[in-house]
C-alpha cells in the first residue's frame, strides 16, 4: 500500500505542467530547433559500427576519449568535463543532485522552459526575471537579475537566448562575471546555441567555483535524437557529480556519434555558416515585407505578429512554435523549406 508521503508526492507531480512536445508527421518540422541537416557520414558510419555492438555496454575508455575531445573543443582540460544524455540531461543532473527542496531559482523569461520543468519536479522556488525587449532584440534586465540572484542557489541562463534567439548579454563577459560574484549559488550557462553564435564563458570555469556551461549536440552538429551533451564546470564539481553518474549514461551510439564529431568539428561549424546565411536572407526579406523579426544568433527566428501565424502556416504543411502572445517562433530548414514559408508569409499580408 502506498504511503501517505509518497502519494502526496505521486498528487504534486500529477498537477505539474507536461513539457509542451507536439510531433508531426509528413510534414515541415520547424517547431522544435532541429538542425535540417543530418550528422556528417563520419558520425554515421561510426554509429552503425557500434550498433552492431549493442550487446556490450560503453567503454570508459571511450567516455574518457569523449572528455578529452570536448575539453579540447572547449579550451578546458578533461577533468572539467561530464556527458550528459542531452543538454537536458544536464540540466537534470544538476537539479537532482546538487539543490534541495525549497530552494530558490532564478530564470529569465522567456527562457528554455525545461528549466522550470525540473525545478518545478524538485519543488524549487521559482524566481522569473523578465528580458527587456528593445527595438529588434531582447536582453537581460542586469539590474533585476543581480538583485534576484542575491540569495538564490541556482541561476539558469541560456546565451543565446531560446526563444528570442538573442545575445541576452550580448556577449559580454563582464555581465556575467557580475552574476557570478553576486550569488553565492550556482550559475548554469546554457550554450546549446554556441555554434552558431560564436562565443563562451568556458575558460571561466576554473577562475568562478559556481559556474556550470551546458553544451549539446542537438543543434549544430545535427544530433538530437542521439539524445548526447555535456556540461563543462570545476573539478569540484565534477568529482562531486561523477558519484551519481555512471560510464553508461550515454549510450554506446550516441557516445561514438559524438566523438566521430569532435574529431571534426568542421561538418557542424559549416552548417551553421549555411543556417546562418539562410536565417539573415529569411530576415531580411520578412522585414522588407513589414514583419516586426528580432535579431538572432542561433537557428531560428522570433516574430511578432497579431495573427495566428501557426495555424496559418500548418494550413499549408508547415509546423512552428507559438511561444506566447503574437510570438511566433520559426527554426531555419533547408533553403527549399524556409522559402515555402517566405511564400505563405509574404503573400499573407
Amino acid at each position: 500500500m502506498i504511503n501517505e508521503e509518497l502519494d502526496n508526492r505521486l498528487k504534486y507531480l500529477r498537477g505539474l505542467q507536461t513539457y509542451d512536445f507536439t510531433d508531426y508527421n509528413d510534414i515541415i518540422r520547424l517547431h522544435l530547433n532541429e538542425s535540417p541537416f543530418s550528422p556528417s557520414e563520419r558520425v554515421i558510419k561510426r554509429i552503425v559500427e557500434v550498433a552492431r555492438e549493442g550487446n556490450r555496454y560503453p567503454n570508459p575508455e571511450r567516455v574518457e576519449m569523449f572528455k578529452v575531445l570536448a575539453g579540447r573543443y572547449c579550451g578546458v582540460k578533461s577533468e572539467n568535463v561530464i556527458p550528459t544524455p542531452g543538454g537536458d540531461g544536464a540540466i537534470r543532473l544538476i537539479v537532482n543532485n546538487l539543490l534541495r527542496r525549497g530552494e530558490k531559482a532564478v530564470v529569465n523569461f522567456p527562457s528554455y522552459s525545461m528549466y522550470s520543468v525540473y525545478s518545478s519536479v524538485k519543488e524549487l522556488r521559482l524566481t522569473k526575471v523578465n528580458l527587456i525587449e528593445e527595438n529588434y532584440t531582447w536582453r537581460a534586465d542586469t539590474d533585476a537579475l543581480v538583485n534576484s540572484v542575491r540569495d538564490a542557489k541556482v541561476t539558469f541562463i541560456d546565451d543565446p537566448n531560446n526563444p528570442t534567439g538573442a545575445k541576452i548579454f550580448g556577449g559580454k563577459e563582464e555581465e556575467i562575471r557580475e552574476i557570478l560574484e553576486t550569488t553565492n549559488g550556482l550559475v548554469v550557462v546554457d550554450e546549446a546555441y554556441h555554434e552558431f553564435a560564436g562565443y563562451s564563458v568556458t575558460r571561466l570555469v576554473d577562475k568562478y567555483d559556481n559556474l556550470i556551461v551546458i553544451r549539446t549536440f542537438s543543434k549544430a552538429f545535427g544530433m538530437a535524437g542521439f539524445r548526447v551533451g555535456y556540461l563543462v564546470t570545476n573539478e569540484n564539481i565534477t568529482n562531486a557529480l561523477r558519484k551519481a553518474t555512471t560510464p553508461f549514461d550515454v549510450s554506446a551510439p550516441s557516445l561514438e556519434g559524438a566523438i566521430e564529431a569532435l574529431l571534426d568539428p568542421s561538418y557542424a561549424l559549416e552548417n551553421a555558416t549555411i543556417i546562418s546565411k539562410i536565417r539573415s536572407n529569411f530576415t531580411e526579406k520578412l522585414r522588407r515585407a513589414g514583419f516586426k523579426v528580432y535579431d538572432s544568433v542561433t537557428n531560428f527566428i522570433l516574430i511578432k505578429d497579431a495573427r495566428d501565424l501557426k495555424s496559418l502556416l500548418f494550413s499549408h504543411g508547415i509546423a512552428i512554435r507559438r511561444v506566447n502572445d503574437g510570438l511566433y517562433r520559426i527554426s531555419i530548414g533547408t533553403n527549399e523549406q524556409i522559402e515555402k514559408v517566405e511564400d505563405v508569409l509574404l503573400n499573407s499580408i
